[in-house]
């Protein structure tokens, strides 16, 4: 029954921003940690699949690097203020990027990428505020599989998780 603990853990942690919330009562103030902490209910789908093994696990941005509570800025943001848009051109995350890189290059745009995680890891405390999820779901051992759209290496490390990649990834690598 412990990784069903871990994973109301791990469900807290995701619903409540990703931030401990030590020392800390709930509504006792407006700062960042309080300001997120969100009500959550283990949905009983939830503990069926981890007990029986059948949890799948989809994660995508906001969970560690992208989360406002890591970073001021997202990435997106980053490279629209790099490029200088009109405030009123709405742009998808693919099409920014591609903007970018037809302005920029392939290199610099992966470059901004890397800078972007580089700066993230020298700073253990965001570092570790970047990784709580993923240490949290590290104890959830019913969790066989985890799909994810993020370019950082969490789930590696944290997790364990092995990688599934293809031929175009490894430019990457």
């Amino acid at each position: 029954m412990g990784s069903v603990a871990n994973l109301e853990s791990v469900f807290k942690t995701a619903a409540r921003g990703r931030l401990s919330l030590e020392g800390h009562t709930e509504g006792s103030c407006d700062c960042i940690v309080c300001r997120t902490e969100r009500p959550f209910e283990m949905p009983e789908q939830l503990v069926t699949a981890c007990i029986a093994g059948d949890l799948v696990v989809f994660a995508g941005a906001g969970i560690s690097t992208e989360a406002p509570t890591v970073m001021p800025f997202t990435l997106y943001e980053h490279v629209r203020g790099e490029l200088d848009l009109d405030p009123s051109e709405d742009l998808s995350f693919p099409a920014l990027m591609t903007k970018f890189e037809a302005a920029r290059g392939r290199m610099t745009l992966l470059e901004t990428i890397k800078q972007r995680l580089d700066y993230v890891k020298s700073f253990p405390s965001i570092d570790g505020q970047a990784s709580q999820f993923h240490k949290e779901l590290a104890g959830v051992f019913t969790v066989k599989e985890i799909v994810t759209t993020n370019w950082d290496d969490y789930f590696e490390r944290c997790c364990g998780a092995q990688p599934f990649v293809t031929d175009e990834d490894w430019v990457f690598f």
